[in-house]
């Protein structure tokens, strides 16, 4: 199946900004710039999975950039049955949706980057949680004793969304993307947004199937712990910069909740975060890695981790296909990033024999 080009996005994005019966944001302007330019990162990300999962699988996983005024729901990932053909999909109205809840903040307090970053990494979070259901086993239809199995994979796909957020700041063209569009070019100011993303779209969730979908306040915890482990196993940032760029977050979205309707759930979503970490660790944690260690064992795309165990868990089973052509520190010191942190021995080796998949 043809991947999808950057024009074959463009296209979809225009057909959307058609519709008569698209959602019309208060700030028409701003609203069809950010649809045209994340269509376009989103068709970016799609490749970079698609072609992986030919290489490691030979799976087909097409994605489905919805043009709909009204669609379906805002996201979504389906399987055939019997054949390894995935399918991921994300609706242009979501984008201007998440858009309309910041619509009426027009800069960062403190910052240089467009706000509109924050929406872009919410959308991100979304597409990367949709994939994780694929790559992750969860359509394998594995046979569990675990109670509530439906509601861990949900949790265990929203903090794979937030390991996959990452990949609008290591991967090369994506990193040039977000800083043409919207000035964001520091990694501190990266993970901030990002968690101000995750923040954006627990909030904007809210609301869904209980027996499926944690609250919003967990939801953006597991967003956060995701991006807080994978940040820290690419050595992207120490626990320092990471605990930095969480108070940063929280300052933000005091700031700009005032011009949020509901500001106030949105500030208390963050606020719960401590909570939330203790919930997850007293009530979902070790459910959470028995049945991933279940569905990765069924995955097409993960053989290579079948049998890992609890133990090895954070470690061995931290992946997420999105962030799989990850540039070296070589390159990323070449595009003039200041990289917090010094490469070892032990990484380069192991980015040679495993290609840090």
């Amino acid at each position: 199946m043809p991947q999808l080009t950057d024009d074959a996005a463009a296209a979809l994005a225009e057909a959307y900004l058609s519709d008569p019966q698209r959602h019309t944001s208060q700030d028409v302007v701003r609203a069809d710039r950010l649809v045209r330019q994340t269509a376009t990162i989103l068709a970016t990300i799609s490749r970079y999975v698609s072609t992986s999962s030919q290489e490691e699988a030979k799976a087909e996983f097409p994605f489905v950039l919805d043009p709909s005024g009204e669609p379906n729901g805002p996201a979504g990932m389906n399987k055939k049955d019997g054949e390894l053909f995935y399918y991921a999909r994300i609706a242009l109205a979501s984008v201007e949706r998440l858009f309309d809840l910041i619509v009426s903040v027009h800069e960062v307090p403190a910052r240089n980057y467009d706000p509109m970053a924050f929406v872009v990494a919410a959308v991100v979070t979304a597409l990367a949680h949709e994939y994780s259901h694929g790559l992750y086993g969860h359509k394998e239809k594995v046979e569990t004793n675990i109670s509530g199995s439906r509601f861990l994979e949900e949790l265990d796909a929203d903090r794979r969304g937030g390991v996959g957020s990452l990949c609008l700041f290591v991967d090369r063209e994506l990193r040039r993307m977000m800083g043409d569009f919207f000035n964001l070019k520091d990694p501190m100011d990266f993970l901030e947004a990002a968690m101000v993303g995750h923040s954006l779209l627990a909030f904007w969730l809210a609301g869904g199937r209980e027996d499926l979908y944690a609250g919003p306040t967990m939801r953006c915890f597991m967003y956060y712990d995701g991006l807080r482990s994978i940040a820290l196993r690419e050595r992207f940032a120490d626990l320092s910069q990471i605990n930095l760029a969480r108070t940063n977050a929280d300052r933000i979205v005091v700031k700009i909740a005032k011009f949020v309707e509901g500001g106030d759930r949105l500030i208390k979503i963050r606020e719960d975060h401590l909570a939330a970490e203790t919930g997850y660790k007293k009530t979902f944690k070790k459910n959470l890695y028995k049945r991933t260690d279940e569905t990765v064992a069924a995955s097409p795309f993960w053989i290579a981790f079948s049998g890992r165990s609890q133990a090895t868990w954070d470690d061995d089973n931290e992946r997420h296909g999105i962030v799989i052509r990850q540039p070296t520190l070589r390159e990323l010191r070449a595009d003039g990033v200041k990289v917090p942190f010094k490469a070892s021995l032990l990484e380069t080796i192991c980015r040679l024999v495993c290609r840090w998949r």
